[in-house]
């Protein structure tokens, strides 16, 4: 990850294994570093390495809300599950 920082399969793949580590804050932390990242560069087309796939970006989701579960902070895990979709 350290050679090609703008690979996004690195950083999902580091999202994964800190989710199944339960590093719950740091998972958190590359969570929005991947979501900042996929919004820089949704409209850049040399960048097509650091694109997601809508169905992608709903599992990232998914998964926060489960991180957000795990750290016991069940309200917020709710309210971000109701108020995300596939266009936001």
């Amino acid at each position: 990850m350290l050679q090609r920082p703008n690979m996004m399969i690195s950083w999902t793949n580091y999202f994964v294994a800190l989710f199944l580590a339960a590093d719950w804050d740091t998972a958190l932390n590359v969570y929005e570093s991947i979501i900042q990242m996929t919004e820089e560069n949704k409209d850049n087309k040399d960048k097509k390495d650091m694109h997601l796939k809508p169905f992608e970006v709903c599992e990232l989701h998914i998964m926060k809300a489960r991180i957000l579960e795990g750290k016991k902070e069940y309200k917020q895990a709710i309210k971000f599950v109701t108020k995300k979709t596939i266009w936001n």
